[in-house]
């Protein structure tokens, strides 16, 4: 709780995050699902497992860790429609963040994580630990959210857009559980891997 409240108040107050929601909202597609909404709450709890998670950062980095940690949620499905979607989104990340006020290597940490975020084979962070705690901050909160708002939010925005009958509805559906549990499995973060399996049951 402490952690999200903390993610909570950088997403509203913390110039950097204010700048990118901007930035970022041109390229969200919020009519086929995964967009404004789902960024805001990618962006928040990978900010809260950045926070939450055992590692050898100081409270300092972490917190600095956090603030990265929000513009790769807002930035990760930026174009989630065309194809290789994280790593056109990586391009996207290291073109807007160059007017950034952020070091090189963290406009690379950021790219990085929305490269990797899509799939447990993606490309894997390299470098420091805060490399690759990013990245698995924001695999692990995308998937986090798979749980709480498939079927209840983002399923039947998806079938709007792509105008599914009922009978393709229903033919798919099966496809979610199925995915929630092979997604169970590939948590990265200890706390993604205690607290994960409940919310995709």
């Amino acid at each position: 709780r402490q952690e999200l409240d903390h993610a909570k108040d950088l997403f509203f107050d913390n110039p950097l995050v204010l700048r990118m929601q901007g930035d970022a909202l041109g390229f969200l597609d919020e009519a086929c699902g995964l967009g404004v909404e789902h960024a805001k709450k990618v962006a928040v709890e990978a900010a809260a497992l950045v926070m939450a998670e055992p590692s050898g950062l100081t409270q300092e980095e972490r917190r600095r860790l956090a603030i990265l940690a929000e513009l790769a949620g807002l930035l990760h499905d930026a174009i989630r429609h065309e194809e290789r979607h994280a790593e056109q989104g990586a391009d996207l990340a290291l073109r807007l963040l160059r007017g950034y006020p952020l070091a090189p290597e963290e406009r690379l940490w950021v790219a990085q994580a929305v490269a990797g975020h899509e799939s447990p084979d993606g490309p894997q962070p390299i470098g420091p630990e805060a490399a690759v705690l990013l990245a698995s901050a924001l695999y692990d909160a995308d998937k986090l959210r798979f749980g709480p708002d498939i079927f209840a939010t983002t399923l039947w925005e998806l079938c709007e857009c792509d105008e599914w009958t009922l009978e393709e509805i229903a033919q798919r559906f099966p496809e979610g559980p199925k995915l929630a549990r092979e997604l169970s499995g590939t948590f990265r973060t200890v706390t993604a891997r205690q607290h994960g399996p409940l919310l995709l049951a």
